[in-house]
């Protein structure tokens, strides 16, 4: 799926509410399209690993849980913590998806659900925009690199 709207001199794309939607229902149609036919709870786990072939992790990523969420858009290391909440470090790559530690368990499912698409539509709206070539990335495999 290639984004074909507008954008601003840096690259970012002009986007208006109705686009949201488009863009949303463009990705379904490619990788779930019996969602359309058939509205249904959408599986955001396997939309992102088993469609768009990324890779979400745990971590805690703030002390006081005011970062739930990240996607990397190049490799890189990020600040998180151990159990014992000290701070280290962890080893992203782009594609990852990184969720907070606290949103594990069945109560918190609600929340990861929208955490994971809110990082996924990251994903799809700046990859782009976030490369140093601003390479368009496949949002889908095929015969074809991952890129292009």
């Amino acid at each position: 799926m290639k984004l074909n709207y507008d954008q601003e001199t840096n690259g970012m794309y002009k986007l208006h509410k109705p686009d949201f939607d488009d863009i949303a229902l463009e990705l379904l149609r490619e990788h779930l399209a019996t969602a359309i036919d058939s509205p249904c709870e959408i599986d955001i786990n396997y939309l992102i690993r088993d469609c768009l072939y990324l890779d979400v992790y745990s971590k805690h990523l703030s002390p006081d849980k005011s970062v739930l969420g990240l996607v990397a858009f190049d490799d890189t290391t990020i600040p998180c913590y151990d159990l014992h909440f000290n701070q280290t470090t962890f080893d992203v790559y782009a594609g990852n998806i990184v969720i907070d530690l606290s949103l594990s368990g069945q109560r918190q499912l609600p929340r990861r659900r929208f955490t994971l698409a809110h990082e996924l539509s990251h994903w799809v709206l700046h990859r782009s925009y976030h490369s140093p070539t601003n390479q368009v990335f496949a949002l889908k495999k095929t015969g074809l690199p991952a890129v292009w």
